[in-house]
């Protein structure tokens, strides 16, 4: 039952999706969708439908991927390694706050895949349909690795093929963490044009990335040329540990 009547001479939206060429079978449209307004007088007149800016759950998503993957998670690296050479700071300093760091990281990008479940179910579409959201979901695996290692890694202070093995998953686990972290923030934005958002979205999103990685290497070169520029925090974050545990952490992970 046609709910709304058809008005020759005036706009009406009208909204299309498509499958692939040659497709007979019924499948999902993914980014072949959109809206036009036709006036039912004369359909070779017709002008694109104008399309709403993002839900929120959408802008929460990429907000938090961003501050997370493209800011707070990078900057866990680099400021560890820069600690190391921050005069006054103690050898476990790093690890302390690496931990702070990625935890915090962690927890606002699990934040993150929860907006974005929230609206993938909300608005019914598919969950795995391109690169970027299996990216994704590699991302948060390697990253909720991470901790996990941690905690089962064997003592600094026994240098086993255990502890060799550890070192070398944890930190090239890290690394493709932090780099496909970092592409699929650019994936993302190209994602959410292929999805037919408009101009406000993409440039919203590419803001809050841009201003997230800007960030994150601006801190990330100023603490590697100028690590005295950390010392000023000595008394907060470097005081030193009375934990032997940390201190001998130092010794081998922090290359």
């Amino acid at each position: 039952m046609i709910s709304s009547a058809i008005l020759p001479g005036s706009g009406q939206q009208v909204i299309y999706a498509y499958g692939r060429e040659g497709q007979l079978r019924m499948g999902y449209h993914e980014h072949r969708r959109g809206g036009r307004i036709v006036d039912f007088k004369d359909v070779t007149q017709h002008y694109a439908a104008r399309v709403p800016f993002a839900h929120w759950s959408l802008v929460m998503h990429f907000t938090l991927m961003s501050l997370a993957c493209g800011a707070i998670l990078p900057l866990g690296v680099t400021l560890a390694r820069a600690i190391r050479h921050v005069p006054g700071a103690s050898g476990a300093s790093w690890l302390r706050v690496h931990r702070r760091f990625q935890t915090v990281g962690w927890a606002i990008m699990m934040l993150g895949v929860g907006a974005i479940v929230w609206h993938v179910q909300d608005r019914r579409s598919l969950h795995f349909s391109g690169f970027h959201p299996i990216a994704g979901t590699v991302i948060v695996v390697l990253v909720t690795l991470q901790p996990i290692m941690a905690v089962l890694r064997p003592p600094a202070d026994a240098r086993t093929t255990g502890r060799l093995i550890f070192e070398c998953l944890h930190k090239n686990n890290g690394r493709i963490a932090i780099a496909l972290g970092l592409v699929n923030l650019v994936t993302g934005v190209f994602f959410l044009q292929s999805h037919v958002h408009n101009a406000s979205t993409l440039v919203v999103a590419c803001s809050v990335s841009l201003v997230c990685v800007s960030t994150m290497l601006a801190l990330s070169l100023v603490v590697k040329f100028r690590p005295r520029f950390l010392s000023r925090f000595t008394p907060n974050v470097f005081k030193q540990e009375t934990a032997g545990e940390e201190s001998s952490e130092s010794e081998s992970v922090s290359s």
